[in-house]
């Protein structure tokens, strides 16, 4: 059994395998992103994501999804990055001096998970089921 961490609910207890997983990680990066799939042994899925980083202002966040099909998925992870994204965004001090950061650390970190996510969605575990 596997215990997933969410910010603000209680942990999520999960019967199943890890199918596949990505990160966003890069050295000497402050902030990223980390992904989890899991299949469930009553054929559900679990999405699972993690933001991440060492700037002491900032909060981590963790997020775990049940989905019931695996044709969810992509949506389910769309939906997981974009919570995750409005709580990184909502860290940053507010007035003109911090947007254009802001807004290159989002794009950045956008990039950089939609590299992951592809990834990940392209590996042999996750492919298609014949």
């Amino acid at each position: 059994m596997t215990l997933l961490q969410r910010t603000g609910k209680p942990p999520l207890h999960v019967t199943g395998e890890s199918i596949a997983t990505a990160s966003t990680e890069r050295d000497g990066a402050r902030q990223h992103f980390e992904l989890e799939l899991f299949e469930l042994r009553d054929g559900r899925y679990v999405v699972a994501l993690s933001y991440l980083t060492t700037v002491r202002s900032d909060e981590e966040w963790h997020g775990a999804y049940v989905i019931p099909r695996r044709e969810n998925i992509p949506e389910a992870i769309d939906g997981a990055f974009e919570v995750a994204m409005e709580r990184f965004e909502a860290q940053w001090p507010r007035g003109p001096q911090f947007d254009e950061k802001r807004r290159q650390v989002g794009a950045m970190l956008r990039q950089r998970f939609g590299n992951a996510v592809s990834e990940l969605l392209a590996e042999e575990a996750f492919a298609e089921e014949p």
